[in-house]
């Protein structure tokens, strides 16, 4: 690949990226304002339509190819969030107890391997 259709890659995926940290924080706001504050719902619902998207996105397109990086890393990388899904389970094991946060966590988890099994499955 050349220089200058690497760096068009790059452009693309941070535009991407940056709408796709936009339609998290929508998301979770949403999300979150109908659930209330007391469990971290807008960041699993995030992980796990995020997680299903790019199941059917991998399953349609070339996992390498150009389509795959700007809309998978840059676009569904933006709009899902791991680090924030971990505090957020690390916080429910402080403030409800430790079984509390481990639920948080593996059902984040599972949820997620699911949701992306079901997307590849969908494409």
């Amino acid at each position: 690949m050349n220089l200058f259709l690497d760096l068009l890659t790059l452009i693309c995926i941070c535009a991407a990226g940056g709408v796709g940290a936009g339609l998290r924080w929508l998301t979770e706001t949403r999300v979150q304002a109908v659930t209330g504050d007391r469990l971290p719902w807008g960041t699993f619902v995030v992980n796990v339509v995020g997680s299903f998207l790019l199941g059917v996105l991998l399953g349609a397109v070339s996992p390498g190819g150009f389509t795959a990086q700007v809309f998978g890393l840059g676009l569904l990388g933006g709009y899902t969030t791991f680090s924030s899904s971990i505090v957020q389970s690390v916080r429910a094991g402080g403030s409800e107890g430790l079984l509390s946060g481990i639920v948080h966590a593996a059902g984040t988890a599972l949820g997620c391997v699911l949701a992306a099994l079901i997307g590849l499955q969908v494409a």
